[in-house]
């Protein structure tokens, strides 16, 4: 963890958690040798993206391009075609509308390092040069989990570094899949919020990451994602995983409600008094069973 990273990247809109800003400022300052690239799957407003490359710039890194950041540019509007107007740190958006001009803006001052791609990142293809960093906050539905694994994770050397920052998040149970099926290759070293870091100890062959588990209806699907239950996780991380593996199995939310019951209560009396949608842990149980029941997992 970066305690010392700069003030200019805790302020830019996005998503992330300070700590993770920190995070990703200390992998590109302390873990990036210079020898390969770094991947930015999915910069939303470029945060991310300035992290990296304000840490590189830290480790006095040549400005060559090192960082590769996918962007699509746009967040969909409401099929009822309501507006909806949301606020990251100063920034207001309005979805449906392109906000490239924004992440544009946002990685400015270090565009020396970064080679920006706005559009589907499914209609990428990775050269294969070493990725040394890869950062990953794209993979909202199994196509795309898939295509990250299969064009980027070859491209991990022995000691290079992925993060998934929407692991410990209690949806998308194919990321979880992808990493236990892929538990020989890399090592879990730490949480970051939702983000999950690992570090490579065998290069993944092309063969292993072209095959999908979660898309190829594997029976081991559920040996896999109960592989990524980790040691020493917080009580919060332990019921994401479980709720995520009822989404995989679309079964157990009854027997998770008891065992979870102490972190529910208690993550409602943290909720208490928050502005705008509440989000706690009773809400995203209810939430689990209705699309549970509509099929839509």
């Amino acid at each position: 963890m970066a305690e010392d990273a700069p003030e200019e990247i805790m302020g830019l809109p996005g998503m992330l958690s300070l700590k993770e800003r920190q995070m990703l400022f200390a992998l590109g300052r302390d873990h990036y040798s210079g020898n390969g690239q770094i991947i930015d799957a999915g910069s939303f407003m470029g945060c991310s993206t300035s992290c990296l490359a304000a840490g590189v710039k830290a480790g006095q890194q040549a400005p060559e391009k090192q960082i590769h950041a996918y962007e699509l540019g746009i967040l969909p509007a409401p099929a009822n075609g309501q507006t909806i107007i949301r606020k990251f740190g100063d920034i207001k958006y309005e979805q449906g509308k392109s906000f490239v001009p924004i992440l544009k803006d946002t990685i400015k001052p270090w565009w020396g390092y970064i080679d920006l791609n706005v559009g589907d990142i499914l209609q990428e293809n990775w050269d294969g040069d070493h990725i040394e960093i890869c950062f990953v906050d794209v993979c909202k539905t199994p196509e795309l989990n898939a295509h990250v694994t299969r064009q980027f994770f070859p491209s991990i050397p022995v000691g290079g570094y992925l993060v998934n920052q929407d692991f410990f998040f209690d949806r998308l149970p194919y990321v979880k899949v992808t990493m236990g099926y892929l538990s020989e290759y890399f090592e879990w070293v730490g949480r970051v919020y939702t983000s999950s870091i690992w570090r490579c100890v065998k290069q993944v062959p092309q063969d292993v990451a072209d095959y999908d588990p979660y898309l190829e209806k594997d029976p081991k699907c559920r040996e896999y994602h109960e592989m990524t239950v980790y040691d020493d996780l917080g009580k919060d991380a332990l019921f994401m995983l479980d709720l995520s593996l009822s989404y995989l199995t679309g079964e157990g939310l009854d027997e998770l409600e008891g065992k979870h019951h102490e972190f529910i209560e208690h993550n409602a009396t943290v909720w208490e008094g928050r502005e705008g949608k509440r989000r706690d842990a009773r809400f995203r149980i209810e939430r689990a069973r209705k699309l549970i029941a509509e099929g839509n997992i």
